[in-house]
């Protein structure tokens, strides 16, 4: 018989209350629902439970993006905010594409700790496993997507990729950093070309939209391959950046 129990993850993503949480946790602490809900606040738990059931068993929340739910801590001196996630892969040809949480913080450190992967993005080398976390939760955001992407043939983690929401509803920023081993073989291509297939198909999104460093000339190519257009630069003191945007709906 067919597991039909998805793998959940809840994370700790805010908190509004004026105390520190009694149970000590902390943003950024993330707990898969099967092996480690012990370590999860009972209070916090209790209020889980019905989301996770819904989601689980391939129900929806109503306000909240697929396959993901955003609840309170009932404790009014703390009111952390945790976000639940079914975790639902996609896959390309070569590539499957998971959820990216928390969970995946040493495996994105590992890659952008790196100063080749991360010289042309819009954040610095990262050096810790907490400034890993922040780079996840500010990619996996309100209604952002982003994915862990791994190789099929070996199951190497090999980048990520993420489409971030913007101050415009039919328009997503993409975001997306290979590791230097998926470099040179057409995975951005490939990426990107089924970014915009979900983008269109799945999220009703028009517009895509992507920043790149004047000196990154291989992603510019990419992009004009994949009919994306030059709409305009900005020049900031320490870089000057490119924005171009490709129309899909």
């Amino acid at each position: 018989m067919m597991n039909s129990r998805a793998k959940i993850i809840i994370t700790l993503i805010d908190r509004k209350g004026p105390n520190g949480c009694h149970r000590g946790h902390q943003i950024g602490d993330s707990y898969d629902f099967d092996t480690e809900r012990g370590q999860l606040c009972p209070m916090a738990a209790h209020v889980a439970f019905p989301y996770i059931d819904i989601l689980r068993y391939g129900g929806q929340i109503p306000g909240n993006p697929e396959n993901r739910a955003v609840f309170c801590c009932p404790d009014v001196d703390t009111i952390n905010v945790y976000r639940i996630e079914k975790l639902v892969s996609q896959d390309t040809e070569r590539l499957e594409l998971t959820p990216l949480t928390v969970k995946d913080a040493e495996t994105v450190l590992t890659m952008a700790g790196k100063e080749s992967v991360a010289r042309y993005m819009r954040f610095s080398t990262l050096k810790s496993h907490s400034e890993a976390v922040d780079l996840i939760l500010q990619l996996t955001a309100g209604i952002n997507n982003a994915w862990l992407v791994t190789r099929k043939s070996t199951q190497e983690p090999v980048g990520v990729l993420a489409l971030k929401q913007t101050e415009k509803p039919e328009m997503r920023d993409v975001t997306l950093f290979l590791d230097e081993p998926a470099w040179g073989c057409g995975l951005g291509q490939e990426l990107l070309s089924w970014a915009t297939d979900f983008a269109s198909q799945t999220l009703n999104v028009s517009v895509l939209q992507a920043y790149v460093a004047i000196e990154n000339t291989a992603c510019q190519r990419l992009l004009s391959r994949l009919n994306y257009k030059l709409e305009k630069r900005f020049d900031f003191e320490d870089q000057s950046v490119l924005v171009y945007h490709r129309i899909i709906n």
